[in-house]
């Protein structure tokens, strides 16, 4: 990298947030590119990416964890079968736990589709909030 770029980059990584914002909006003016074009990123912006940077976006658009956020006091039996069942590792104690000390993360980083059937399990259990992240 030349000089040139190098006290370039410096002095933009040196920029507060508010300065950094008004640099964005002045490339977007100068440039001529859409208000907002910059939030998406340069991948959005068509700079080359590296096959491993592609996978890691399509993995975060695609994975999730459940979290059990409130359920149905009369139901809770139910939901710690289906706890056990959804998670094997876990013991009567340790899903009896995870139920009383709501919200909880039931699972981390499964796909999405496997994600909503296990929600649709829990909320037939008697699970009156879960939600994917």
């Amino acid at each position: 990298m030349s000089n040139v770029t190098n006290d370039l980059v410096d002095k933009i990584l040196s920029l507060n947030l508010l300065e950094a914002s008004e640099l964005v909006k002045v490339l977007e003016e100068k440039i001529g590119l859409p208000a907002g074009s910059f939030i998406g990123g340069a991948v959005s912006a068509g700079a080359p990416t590296s096959d491993n940077a592609t996978n890691t976006a399509v993995q975060e658009k695609t994975e999730c964890k459940v979290v059990i956020k409130e359920i149905d006091a009369s139901k809770k039996m139910e939901i710690i079968r289906t706890v056990r069942k959804v998670n094997s590792t876990l013991g009567l104690k340790e899903a009896k736990e995870l139920v009383e000390s709501l919200p909880k993360d039931l699972t981390a980083n499964i796909p999405r589709d496997e994600a909503e059937k296990i929600k649709q399990q829990l909320i037939e259990a008697g699970a009156t909030k879960v939600e994917l992240e």
